[in-house]
């Protein structure tokens, strides 16, 4: 029987095998935390699971009466308007302010404005009229100055404001010509 003669690799050219073996498996480690990473989401919490110490549950965003006038609006202006409820100004308009002090001041003054039902086209999805609902009840009402400033900035971005009170009754054809809108016969 033929004897195989065993060849040794150089020393260098075995040392360079080892280091390429350690190489690969230093990415591939890599490569799977990034996929583990990746695989958690951004925020490093698996999606399904939650620290002990959060907790989270639905809130009402509407009263009673916000919502039977939700639906009222809704039926009233169905067929020319998206509608959607508890809007911040911030979102409605693109505010700008100059370098002045008091212009920064008046823009940032009506930011913790809410606007109650936002009627939005569905074309251009611009908002064209803002509902705020007044309580007399309570005593809700902003700052005349503040009040004023939001209607002129509305006025200025041609969106109609509309307020309505929440205590009254409203129908729908009265809903519906509060709005601007021919009832369809």
């Amino acid at each position: 029987m033929p004897v195989q003669a065993s060849v040794e690799l150089p020393p260098l050219t075995q040392i360079f095998g080892l280091v390429l073996v350690l190489v690969s498996l230093v990415l591939l480690y890599r490569l799977g935390l990034l996929w583990i990473h990746y695989q958690k989401g951004s925020s490093g919490v698996a999606p399904s699971t939650l620290p002990e110490h959060i907790s989270a549950e639905p809130r009402c965003v509407l009263t009673k009466g916000e919502a039977s006038l939700l639906n009222l609006v809704s039926l009233a202006v169905q067929d020319s308007y998206l509608v959607l409820a508890k809007l911040p100004v911030r979102t409605l308009l693109k505010m700008t302010a100059g370098e002045d002090i008091h212009e920064r001041g008046m823009v940032k003054s009506i930011q913790k404005f809410v606007a109650d039902l936002v009627l939005i086209h569905p074309g251009t999805l611009v908002p064209e009229k803002v509902v705020f609902l007044e309580n007399h009840n309570t005593n809700t009402v902003q700052s005349d100055d503040q009040w004023k400033i939001l209607e002129s900035l509305f006025h200025h971005a041609q969106v109609e404001i509309i307020r309505l009170e929440l205590d009254r009754s409203y129908t729908v054809p009265q809903l519906t010509q509060l709005f601007g809108l021919e009832e369809e016969a």
